[in-house]
């Protein structure tokens, strides 16, 4: 195959890649760093490693695992750089007054409400929480993303969802009210 063949079709594949991923990811990525401009940015920087290398990563598949381990790798980087914890909250804090909050099937106070339950689960289970409910993926796409073993994801699921329901309990409230 001639260079030029090639490096058409790479484009074409990122092309593909990028209508079909970039939005789920950026949700992603939004959802760890709260920061809509930090999200597209990681996103940007994870298309970019892809480019520079495309025909190491298998499958279409794999491809996509691969997309989500390294904007998970990417987000995590940037929130281990952020000097203090307090900072980051305090930023959410702003940006929810503000109105920058998606909204979707559910009202704002409970978008809020799920985010801080969300907040109060341990990193490995809220970004299994993630991956698993906003972005669709199956226990193996997880497991292929974060590095866990599928049980290990499954297990994470069932006690991230038995915290946030306990602590539902105790505040004795619904996602109804």
């Amino acid at each position: 195959m001639k260079l030029g063949t090639r490096l058409q079709r790479s484009t074409s594949e990122v092309e593909q890649l990028l209508a079909e991923y970039q939005g789920p990811l950026i949700r992603y990525a939004y959802r760890l760093v709260h920061d809509r401009q930090i999200a597209e940015d990681v996103v940007q920087e994870a298309f970019l490693r892809f480019v520079r290398r495309p025909l190491e990563y298998g499958e279409p598949r794999q491809r996509v695992a691969w997309f989500y381990r390294v904007t998970h790798n990417l987000c995590v980087d940037w929130l281990k750089r952020e000097s203090k914890r307090s900072d980051i909250y305090e930023r959410i804090r702003r940006q929810t007054s503000e109105g920058d909050t998606p909204t979707g099937v559910i009202s704002i106070d409970k978008w809020q409400y799920l985010e801080g339950l969300l907040g109060q689960l341990n990193e490995k289970q809220k970004h299994v929480m993630l991956l698993f409910f906003q972005e669709g993926l199956s226990y193996k796409e997880i497991a292929e993303v974060t590095g866990f073993s599928m049980s290990n994801v499954g297990m994470l699921l069932h006690r991230g969802l038995k915290k946030m329901r306990e602590m539902m309990d105790a505040e004795g409230r619904t996602m109804d009210t």
